[in-house]
């Protein structure tokens, strides 16, 4: 989607009557561009990207920023500062920008983004989660080890996820064989995954797991935390000491 389509779709004029007045209103609707992004200001501290700029490869500069008054200026660095979600509704796009200016971003979802192959280490080291199902990652850089969240299902390049930090990882159908520092982790949802073992993870208490060609989980004796695991496949699949086993087999 172009960024004229876009505009095209988001600005349009509106007619109503009220006792008998005929009104016509623009919709003020908060377009904001990006280096290549061209965004939708949800609320105060959520962006949803609507349209990718691809004349744009050069990164070195923001060109949305030239002709700004010193005030615009303020304004715009202060509302990416203070966005808190960024939604990628574009999924066509080939690169994400640098982050530097989103100080206070939580979660960067760009889920479904398929030619995006890495994110750029100038994003927030304290980013809470990244959702980045069905793209080209090969590795989530180390400098993110605080996220709390992380979704890489549909991911077939990324081979292994050692984040300390995690409590909720979605990594079904993906290529990811081990999964290690499990220190904060409480749930799991692994379907049709290839890894069969999960080791020590002292406060996992939900696994959601299926393997391939029949394959056993092997769940270590000391996640004595877990409640229940959930399976798409035989009971007998799953070989634990602790939590209910349930399959979900119709």
């Amino acid at each position: 989607m172009t960024f004229q389509m876009v505009v095209q779709i988001l600005t349009p004029r509106l007619r109503f009557k009220v006792k008998n007045k005929m009104y016509a209103i623009i919709t003020k609707m908060s377009l904001i561009k990006y280096y290549n992004l061209l965004m939708f200001q949800v609320s105060a501290t959520v962006l949803e990207v609507l349209g990718e700029d691809t004349n744009i490869t050069d990164f070195q500069v923001n060109t949305a920023e030239d002709g700004m008054t010193v005030t615009e200026l303020s304004e715009y660095q202060n509302l990416l500062a203070n966005t808190t979600d960024l939604i990628f509704k574009v999924k066509s796009l080939t690169k994400l920008p640098p982050g530097s200016l989103f100080t206070g971003l939580v979660t960067l979802d760009f889920n479904g983004c398929t030619n995006i192959t890495q994110i750029p280490t100038s994003y927030p080291p304290s980013l809470q989660a990244i959702k980045a199902s069905s793209t080209k990652l090969s590795s989530i850089p180390s400098m993110y080890n605080q996220i709390k969240l992380l979704d890489v299902s549909n991911c077939k390049r990324i081979a292994s996820i050692s984040i300390p930090s995690l409590q909720t990882l979605i990594m079904s159908h993906s290529a990811i064989t081990e999964i290690t520092q499990l220190d904060n982790l409480i749930r799991i949802i692994a379907l049709n995954t290839k890894v069969i073992h999960i080791p020590v993870a002292p406060n996992l208490v939900v696994v959601m797991w299926s393997g391939i060609s029949n394959s056993v989980l092997t769940i270590d004796a000391a996640n004595t935390s877990i409640v229940q695991i959930l399976t798409s496949g035989s009971e007998t699949n799953i070989s634990s000491p602790n939590g209910l086993i349930t399959s979900l087999m119709l």
